[in-house]
């Protein structure tokens, strides 16, 4: 995972000087998405998504973790038109 995160391209979001979130992808893979639990419902996920995906073109690919349900109940992926094509069990 660490040369996976040194491959990416990461964008970062700052309030007041501290990092609340970060995003990164690796060519058209959105392979980072993370927003610091007290910044979550504000904004920031979805700005960084969007920071990310203008720099791209084509099919962009995203993985969502099993157990990520607060991911999963935000309609973020819905409105920015990524479609789930796959879901692995938990034991996967």
């Amino acid at each position: 995972m660490l040369a996976l995160f040194s491959e990416s391209s990461i964008v970062v979001a700052e309030e007041d000087g501290r990092i609340v979130g970060f995003a990164g992808n690796k060519g058209n893979y959105l392979a980072w998405l993370f927003v610091d639990p007290a910044r979550r419902r504000q904004g920031v996920a979805s700005q960084l998504v969007r920071a990310v995906v203008a720099g791209l073109s084509g099919e962009i690919t995203l993985n969502v973790a099993y157990d990520n349900d607060a991911a999963r109940a935000d309609s973020s992926v819905e409105r920015r038109r990524f479609l789930e094509i796959w879901r692995a069990s938990a034991s996967e």
